[in-house]
């Protein structure tokens, strides 16, 4: 099983950009880490993080280094992680809960996983997989080992692997489909569209004109079909209710980002920070956005997110240069399909990244950077030649571009005030949600009162902030929160107003203006901003603002405060009376 590889025409930028990318990913995951309040919890993300960055890059390096055969193996392992999670999933998931609730096309998969489940073992395990982080990590990796074991196969190498593969394969692929997880399904297809649609151009005798216009043709055929989902999903009625609900998430996950925009709020601590500060409850609501690239803005921040994208993109790069280089159509079908399933289903979803898989999410990456083909093949396939622009080398002017900007932005007043911002969100967030526990504290609002708890290096940087900016969105309203918690009522109305006029579509500003209007008796005008909110998902009904106003109400009444707590009462009932909660 000696590796020998012929010459090689290697990619020397694409490699060298994403190990660059990969480190300072990985140094804004270590930022993150820093700035939660559970260590714990952010030491296992950030093992997990690091050790998918670290096997994409040695995944890469192997490929550009050692050839189409190195990629291969690391295909072939992949198929034993995509056979082990089908495994599991298999022998652990319940589909009596999925009774009645089966999406349109798929009631033939249920009624095959109720068999299974009547029939399989008794297997203890401490936890099952959720179906949409199975079928997210099996749509990234079981691609990879079909690519592998087709070259594996086509080229009668490491037969003793390959064929046990090929079984792991199709074993996963069907698992995959019994996940049902429509979004993992959605990026494999298209993803599989894109390679057959690869596989037909290298083949068809088209001239270079010709060429073009398919190109052209099959982008604009790609760009209606996302702008058709985009419009199906914001604005037609749907009965599922957990796709439409996505917009609504993504807005949340923007305001999010947008308090702590530098360093993230923190490795995996989405739920109680979004719930804090956001929806001002007093419980945790959801632990992630359902998209994979907001997701990573809010735990790092939009440097980690910048990194990410930027790898991606790379990844793609490489990818369209190892093909137009004649690599090995099975390997860069695999790279295509698996890159595919991590940005379609990435866009509707944040598995397997917010789970215990999520080192998976990384694999796709560093197997389109390992891309490279036989350098007798380029030159077969080299026309008379005009130099061209290596793909990636137009990724990195970009990045270098979007670099000089950032650092610009940041040495500017505004850009000084958001930093400031960002680090009293953290200070604010590490202080009070470090010890909040329910129900030893009931409500988060009582934390602010406590001298167990030093908000002063938060308040401090906030006024930095507005010392720097008096109109910075976020220091306003995290400011004006603050003093709502703690009674300073006219100041807390002059920051909220100031928030909501230069925010007005950040859905924590209305609730939080609403509520000062409301308990100082303006009811008329708290109810016209409450009414602009809406929280509805998965529920016929807005559950959510209920149970935000009915905790306000509960604050004021509990410190003593009737008069307050019946302006919040009386709007709403009006909101009640209007066909709201």
């Amino acid at each position: 099983m000696e590796l020998k590889p012929s010459s090689l025409t290697r990619s020397p930028n694409a490699l060298a950009l994403a190990t660059l990318l990969g480190v300072l990913y990985l140094l804004t995951a270590l930022l993150a880490a820093w700035a939660t309040y559970d260590r714990g919890l952010a030491q296992q993300r950030f093992s997990l993080l690091a050790v998918g960055v670290l096997a994409a890059l040695a995944i890469a390096w192997l490929g550009q280094w050692r050839g189409e055969a190195a990629l291969a193996l690391a295909g072939l392992a992949c198929a034993g992680l995509a056979a082990g999670v089908a495994a599991y999933f298999l022998l652990t998931y319940d589909w009596q809960a999925l009774q009645g609730d089966a999406k349109p096309g798929f009631e033939l998969f249920l009624r095959l996983g109720l068999w299974i489940q009547a029939h399989r073992p008794a297997v203890p395990v401490p936890e099952d997989i959720q179906r949409n982080v199975a079928g997210s990590a099996l749509g990234l990796t079981t691609p990879l080992a079909a690519g592998s074991v087709a070259w594996c196969l086509a080229r009668r190498r490491f037969h003793l692997l390959a064929w046990p593969a090929l079984a792991a394969v199709l074993f996963s692929a069907f698992t995959l489909a019994m996940t049902m997880s429509r979004g993992a399904l959605l990026g494999v297809g298209v993803g599989l569209a894109v390679a057959a649609y690869l596989a037909w151009r290298r083949r068809a005798a088209l001239a270079p004109q010709a060429r073009r216009l398919a190109d052209l043709a099959v982008a604009a055929v790609g760009l209606a079909g996302a702008v058709g989902l985009f419009v199906l999903l914001t604005r037609s009625p749907l009965s599922d209710q957990s796709a439409a609900s996505r917009p609504q998430l993504w807005a949340w996950a923007t305001d999010l980002i947008a308090d702590y925009p530098f360093t993230g709020s923190g490795l995996g601590v989405t739920m109680m920070v979004h719930a804090t500060y956001l929806l001002i409850i007093h419980v945790g609501f959801i632990s992630h956005m359902h998209n994979l690239f907001l997701q990573i803005g809010i735990e790092q921040g939009i440097p980690g997110m910048a990194a990410f994208i930027a790898w991606v993109a790379v990844a793609w790069a490489n990818v369209l240069v190892a093909y137009g280089r004649r690599a090995s159509l099975s390997l860069v079908a695999a790279a295509v399909v698996a890159l595919s399933a991590l940005v379609v289903h990435g866009m509707f979803d944040a598995v397997p990244f917010y789970s215990r898989l999520a080192s998976l999410a990384f694999l796709p990456l560093g197997f389109a950077v390992g891309l490279t083909a036989p350098a007798a093949a380029q030159r077969a396939a080299s026309s008379a030649g005009r130099p061209r622009v290596s793909p990636a080398v137009t990724v990195a002017v970009a990045l270098l571009a979007v670099a000089l900007v950032l650092t610009a932005t940041l040495f500017s007043q505004r850009g000084q005030a958001a930093l400031q911002t960002n680090l009293a969100a953290v200070a604010q967030t590490r202080a009070e949600l470090g010890v909040y526990s329910w129900p030893e504290w009931p409500i988060q609002d009582a934390l602010r009162r406590s001298p167990q708890v030093d908000l002063a290096p938060a308040v401090a940087r906030y006024a930095a902030a507005l010392a720097l900016d008096p109109r910075q969105p976020s220091a306003n309203r995290r400011l004006g929160q603050i003093e709502l918690s703690r009674g300073q009522y006219a100041d807390a109305r002059r920051h909220l107003e100031m928030a909501y006029q230069q925010a007005p579509a950040r859905q924590a500003n209305r609730y939080l203006l609403g509520e000062s209007y409301a308990i100082e008796g303006q009811v008329e005008e708290a109810v016209a901003l409450w009414r602009t909110t809406s929280s509805q998902l998965w529920w016929q009904e807005d559950w959510l603002a209920r149970a935000v106003l009915t905790g306000r109400e509960y604050w004021y009444t509990s410190i003593g405060e009737p008069q307050r707590a019946e302006g919040i009462r009386q709007a709403r009932q009006r909101l009640a009376s209007e066909g709201r909660p």
